[in-house]
C-alpha cells in the first residue's frame, strides 16, 4: 500500500460544484485513470481518499490538497499525467508526492488560507484606502452566521490574520485576505465579505465578483 498527497486546482468552470460532487468526480477520475485506490474494510467499503478542507461553493482555488492510498506504488509523475487525462475541464492536478503512511492527516495540518477577493459596486465617494486598517482597529468584527441550527452572532476578528487592499478600479476593489483555516478555526471568506459590507459604509451595497484561493498554508513540513 502507498500513500500520496496530491495538489490540484479547482477552476471557475467548476466552482459551483459541491464538495460531495468534487469527491465523486475525483473517484471517477481515479477509476478512469486505472489507479488502484485502496478501499476500507467492512460492510460498506469506501475509497481511501480525503481532502484537506472542503472549499465553499462559488470559490475557485489554485491550491487544493487531497490524500489517496493505493494498493501498489505508482510513479508520482505518471499519477499526475494519468489523472489529468481523466479529469474534466476546470480540474487540474498540479503535483503528487508519495508520503509515509504515518504522515498526519491533511485536515490536521491546515492552518490558514490566502484568498484574493474582488467586490464590485463600491461607493467611491465614501471609499478610503485605509478601510482595512480602520477595520482591524475595531475591538471586534461581529457578523451573523447562519447554520442548520439557526443564526448566531460571532466575532471573526481573531480569524482575520491579515487583510490588505491590492487595487481599486472604478467601483471595484481587489484585496487579499489571510484567514484562519482548518479544524480549530475556520473562516469562510464569504462570511468575511458579509462582515465587510456591514462594518464599512462604502462597501455596503457591493457584490462579490469572485473569490480565488491563492494558497493553503500548512503547519509542519508540507
Amino acid at each position: 500500500m502507498a500513500r500520496y498527497i496530491i495538489k490540484f486546482c479547482k477552476g471557475e468552470e467548476v466552482e459551483f460544484i459541491s464538495h460531495l460532487d468534487l469527491m465523486r468526480c475525483m473517484q471517477r477520475a481515479l477509476r478512469r485513470a486505472k489507479v488502484d485506490v485502496s478501499y476500507t474494510k467492512g460492510f460498506n467499503p469506501h475509497a481511501q481518499l480525503s481532502f484537506a478542507t472542503p472549499l465553499p461553493v462559488g470559490i475557485s482555488s489554485r491550491c487544493e490538497y487531497m490524500s489517496i492510498k493505493t494498493d501498489g506504488e505508482i510513479d508520482a509523475e505518471k499519477l499526475v499525467s494519468r489523472l489529468n487525462r481523466a479529469l474534466p475541464q476546470g480540474l487540474e492536478i498540479i503535483s503528487a508526492a508519495e508520503v509515509d503512511d504515518n504522515y498526519p492527516s491533511l485536515m490536521s495540518k491546515v492552518r490558514a488560507a490566502l484568498y484574493e477577493i474582488a467586490l464590485t459596486g463600491v461607493d467611491r465617494e465614501k471609499f478610503t484606502d485605509d478601510i482595512f486598517d480602520l477595520l482591524m482597529k475595531e475591538p471586534s468584527v461581529e457578523v451573523t452566521k447562519k447554520s442548520k441550527n439557526g443564526e448566531k452572532l460571532i466575532d471573526i476578528k481573531g480569524m482575520i490574520l491579515n487583510i490588505k487592499l491590492e487595487r481599486v478600479d472604478n467601483d471595484e476593489i481587489i484585496f487579499e485576505a489571510l484567514l484562519s483555516s482548518g479544524i480549530n478555526n475556520n473562516l469562510n471568506p464569504i462570511l468575511l465579505t458579509d462582515a465587510l459590507r456591514s462594518h464599512i459604509e462604502s462597501l455596503g451595497d457591493s457584490k462579490i465578483k469572485y473569490i480565488l484561493k491563492l494558497e493553503t498554508l500548512m503547519g509542519g513540513d508540507h
